[in-house]
């Protein structure tokens, strides 16, 4: 099991991490080109159906794919499910060199969302139970003695 962790860690720290807050040149871009990266943003939805993730919450439908914002966006190849909350995404960076590469000249294929761990209600549930229970346990011991 230890071995299985340390492996998955060894992995995402191979994993480039990719900033979108300044514009990305495309000498920048080249070193990134094929290599897997991981980039946390916010996902947008394109009215093609395609999405892209960029690097501000809100964005108008002027900024989305707008030349102004592009090298600040990603195209995403494959559809992953909506979020408001920024998401990090893990996948690999490429140049776009089709038709659309003014609007999205930049690229992210073989895509999968980082899965953050997330303690669940019930065992937040548990704790303060447990919490609960110590300390009326504590406050018993301590009463019958006086």
């Amino acid at each position: 099991m230890f071995f299985i962790f340390s492996v998955s860690l060894f992995c995402i720290s191979l994993l480039q991490p990719l900033s979108l807050q300044e514009p990305l040149s495309l000498d920048e871009a080249q070193q990134y080109s094929a290599k897997k990266v991981r980039v946390t943003g916010f996902l947008y939805s394109l009215p093609t159906g395609e999405q892209l993730i960029g690097n501000q919450p809100n964005l108008r439908s002027c900024c989305i794919g707008s030349k102004k914002m592009a090298y600040q966006q990603l195209l995403l190849t494959e559809a992953i499910p909506s979020s408001l909350a920024a998401v990090t995404v893990i996948g690999e960076f490429h140049l776009n060199l089709g038709k659309e590469k003014e609007r999205f000249p930049y690229l992210l294929t073989q895509i999968s969302l980082e899965k953050k761990t997330v303690i669940a209600p019930f065992y937040y549930l548990l704790l303060t139970l447990a919490f609960v229970i110590l300390l009326s346990f504590c406050f018993l011991r301590f009463y019958k003695r006086g």
